[in-house]
C-alpha cells in the first residue's frame, strides 16, 4: 500500500508538470527564474524581457500596427521609417534602420529602448545581433504565411505588452470578417487566379505559395500559380497557358491593371482575365503584411463574386478602423 501510494504521488507530480508546461508552451510565456520575464518569439528564442516593458524601439511596420490596436503606443519610443500607419505613429520618432550595407543599431540604442521588436531570418541575423551584444532584448516576428501566422504575432506583442485580452479580441475581430467572406463564397465556382508580385523582364514574378495565396483562396479563388516557391518568374506564354479567370496586382506594379489591360500584344486575347477586365490591383493598406489584409479578401471577394451576398466594404471598413486604432476614416 505505501509503494501504491509513493507511485500515485510521482504519477500526480508528473501529470502537475506536464498541465504547467503545455499552459507555458500555449500561452508563449516561461517563468522566470530572475529579473523579469521570459518570451518566446516567433524564431523560438527564448528572450527575457522586463514585466512591463515601457521603451520599444518597433523595427517591422505590421508589428507596429499591432501594437497601436493593442493600445500600446504609447510605449513606441522609435519606430523603422517604414512604420508609416496608422496614423498614431506619426507623432513618434522615425529612423532609417538598414542604410545600404549596415544595419543602423546606433540610432535606435539612442532611444534606450528596453526591448527591440523586428523581423529577423533566424536567431543569428545580422539586423539583430548589435542589439543583443548591447545587452537589449529583441523580440523576433518572422514571415507572414497565413493569417494563423498574424495570430501568433499578436498574442506575442500581446504577452509581451500585457495586453492578452485585447490581443484575443482583434483576433476574434479578424476571423469573424474572414468566416463572413467565406460563408458569402461557400457555394460559388472557385475562379481560376493569379497574384502577381510584380512585372520582371520578360514576363512576371507570381506567387507560389504564402498569403497572398491564402488570400486568393478565401477570397474565392483557387490559385493555379501554385508552387513549393513562395514566388518564381514566368513569361507571358505560361500565363496564356494557366488562361486564369482572374488576375490580382500587388501594389509594387507601377501602372497598376493597365500594364495589363491596355497591352497590345493580340497574344493576351486567349486570356480569360484579359478579355474580361479581370484584372485589379490590391491597394497597399491591404497587402499582405498587414492588418488589413482581412479587408483586402473582403474587396476581392468582391470583384471575384460580385454578386455574392457579402457586406459593404466601406462599412467593414469603417468599423475595422475604429476597433483596431480608434480612427474614423
Amino acid at each position: 500500500m505505501i509503494m501504491r501510494g509513493k507511485v500515485l504521488l510521482v504519477v500526480s507530480a508528473i501529470l502537475a508538470a506536464v498541465v504547467v508546461l503545455s499552459a507555458v508552451y500555449f500561452s508563449g510565456v516561461l517563468p522566470s527564474t530572475s529579473g523579469g520575464r521570459v518570451i518566446v518569439d516567433q524564431l523560438g528564442r527564448e528572450v527575457r524581457v522586463p514585466e512591463d516593458p515601457r521603451r520599444i524601439a518597433v523595427l517591422d511596420p505590421l508589428a507596429a500596427e499591432i501594437l497601436v490596436a493593442l493600445n500600446a503606443t504609447d510605449r513606441i519610443v522609435v519606430r523603422v521609417d517604414k512604420a508609416t500607419f496608422p496614423p498614431q505613429l506619426q507623432d513618434i520618432p522615425a529612423i532609417r534602420f538598414f542604410l545600404g550595407t549596415a544595419w543602423n543599431y546606433e540610432a535606435v540604442l539612442n532611444y534606450s529602448p528596453d526591448v527591440v521588436v523586428s523581423f529577423a531570418f533566424s536567431p543569428d541575423d545580422d539586423r539583430i545581433t548589435g542589439f543583443i551584444q548591447a545587452g537589449v532584448p529583441v523580440v523576433c516576428i518572422s514571415w507572414t504565411m497565413s493569417f494563423e501566422d498574424v495570430y501568433e504575432k499578436i498574442r506575442l506583442l500581446g504577452n509581451l505588452v500585457n495586453a492578452q485580452d485585447r490581443a484575443d479580441e482583434i483576433i476574434g475581430y479578424i476571423r469573424d470578417i474572414l468566416s463572413t467572406v467565406e460563408e458569402g463564397t461557400a457555394n460559388l465556382s472557385k475562379l481560376r487566379a493569379i497574384f502577381v508580385r510584380d512585372v520582371v523582364e520578360d514576363g512576371f514574378m507570381v506567387y507560389g505559395k504564402g498569403m497572398e495565396e491564402v488570400m486568393l483562396e478565401l477570397a474565392g479563388a483557387t490559385n493555379i500559380a501554385h508552387s513549393n516557391k513562395t514566388k518564381y518568374n514566368v513569361g507571358l506564354e505560361t500565363i496564356i497557358e494557366w488562361n486564369p479567370e482572374v488576375i490580382v496586382l500587388s501594389h509594387r506594379v507601377k501602372d497598376g491593371p493597365a500594364v495589363i489591360l491596355n497591352s497590345t500584344n493580340p497574344a493576351w486575347e486567349s486570356v480569360d482575365a484579359f478579355r474580361n477586365r479581370m484584372v485589379f490591383q490590391l491597394p497597399r493598406q491591404y497587402r499582405s503584411t498587414s492588418l488589413e489584409a482581412c479587408l483586402g479578401v473582403l474587396l476581392m471577394a468582391h470583384w471575384f463574386h460580385p454578386d455574392a451576398n457579402l457586406p459593404r466594404l466601406e462599412d467593414v471598413e469603417s468599423d475595422f478602423y475604429q476597433f483596431m486604432y480608434g480612427i474614423t476614416i
